[in-house]
């Protein structure tokens, strides 16, 4: 059980590398690099704690003095004081920022759009995006149907997008819309994408002359 418990402890170390990449995707590189700083000095607290407790001695205030004054300061090299950043998830190479404008100008130009509601701190996002979306086989498909593909970064919780979101009866990400050329309805796709689902929508559109 011991073995166990200490294994169990490298699932929590990766937990926080990506909390660190999120806090990292919203708030900037100065921010994750407090945290981590702020990581480190708990550590040396918890080191100083531990220490008083297995060996004693005649002041073993002194020992936990020196770990709450490490606490408080890490607590303050690691508070977040940064802006929280505009744009957070980064596009990919052929994907533009997602508008409402920019939709409804494609369709009236008579090509399918392709949205892509997603956010850093979504797992199930980042997942689709590496296996589906981003492969050879997918963007090549996008490409001869002629599909504009955009993404709604919904990491700061814009209104637009929420307000978006709201309309096609979703409240959270994942969330894949196809937009046909017209006035018809959007095609809403599964959350966990297959390749197989994404091929399957784009080929009932008009390929690239």
């Amino acid at each position: 059980m011991v073995t166990l418990k200490q294994l169990l402890a490298f699932p929590l170390y990766l937990t926080v590398v990506w909390l660190v990449w999120v806090l990292g995707h919203q708030l900037g590189l100065d921010a994750a690099t407090h945290l981590l700083a702020a990581l480190v000095l708990f550590a040396a607290a918890a080191w100083a704690w531990g220490r008083v407790q297995l060996r004693g001695g005649t002041r073993p205030w002194a020992g936990r003095s020196f770990a709450v004054v490490v606490v408080v300061i890490g607590l303050l090299v690691g508070w977040p004081k940064e802006t929280p950043l505009p744009g957070t998830a980064a596009a990919a190479e052929g994907w533009q920022p997602w508008s409402e404008a920019a939709v409804d100008e494609a369709r009236a130009a008579g090509r399918g759009v392709f949205v892509d509601f997603t956010a850093a701190w979504c797992v199930t996002c980042q997942v689709n995006k590496r296996l589906v979306l981003q492969t050879s086989k997918v963007e090549a498909a996008f490409r001869a149907h002629d599909v504009l593909r955009l993404q709604a970064d919904w990491t700061q919780q814009d209104p637009a997008i929420t307000a978006a979101l709201a309309r096609l009866g979703r409240s959270g990400v994942p969330v894949y819309v196809l937009y046909r050329p017209g006035g018809t309805a959007p095609e809403l796709l599964p959350e966990l994408l297959t390749t197989g689902v994404v091929l399957d929508a784009l080929a009932a559109l008009p390929q690239r002359p």
